[in-house]
């Protein structure tokens, strides 16, 4: 999260949504690069949306049951009734969307990252803007540290911290 954050950090800076976010340290099972990319493309979602001056607050801690969760969250114009059936869908885009710069698969990569992590992946109902909440089985950190001590060359552990 802290390097996605890091990466955004002029694009942030440009359009001035403001980025806040709470975290608690958590661990998941699975690879490094690819759940970068699932918070790389919620963060460039949230941004894409979000109107000049907007908010976007992004959340990972430990959930229910032994889970992670990843919130991104954002002030944006939302997702119409009619669209949310297929927002995961490969190159679906909404009406709404048409105008702005992409090819409809970020949320499809999303959820197929997801599924590959063995998690979940939902839009959150919301009043305004949109909420998108992923959430992974959580790894004791112990049995965390003890993976990376063993298998130091792989990133199959991974500490999620902002």
């Amino acid at each position: 999260l802290a390097t996605v954050r890091a990466g955004f950090a002029p694009t942030i800076e440009a359009n001035q949504p403001r980025l806040p976010h709470a975290r608690e340290h958590v661990h998941v099972d699975g690879d490094a690069a690819r759940l970068g990319q699932i918070v790389t493309n919620l963060v460039t979602n949230a941004i894409k949306y979000t109107p000049h001056g907007g908010h976007i607050i992004v959340t990972v801690g430990p959930g229910p049951d032994d889970t992670a969760v990843l919130s991104v969250s954002d002030d944006g114009p939302g997702i119409a009734a009619a669209d949310l059936p297929h927002i995961f869908e490969r190159f679906y885009r909404a009406e709404t969307a048409r105008t702005a710069a992409g090819s409809g698969i970020g949320l499809a990569v999303v959820a197929q990252l997801v599924a590959a992590h063995h998690g979940t992946v939902v839009l959150v109902p919301t009043a305004v803007g949109t909420t998108i909440e992923v959430t992974f089985p959580r790894v004791p950190q112990s049995t965390a540290s003890k993976a990376l001590d063993q298998e130091p060359s792989r990133s199959r552990r991974l500490g999620v911290d902002g």
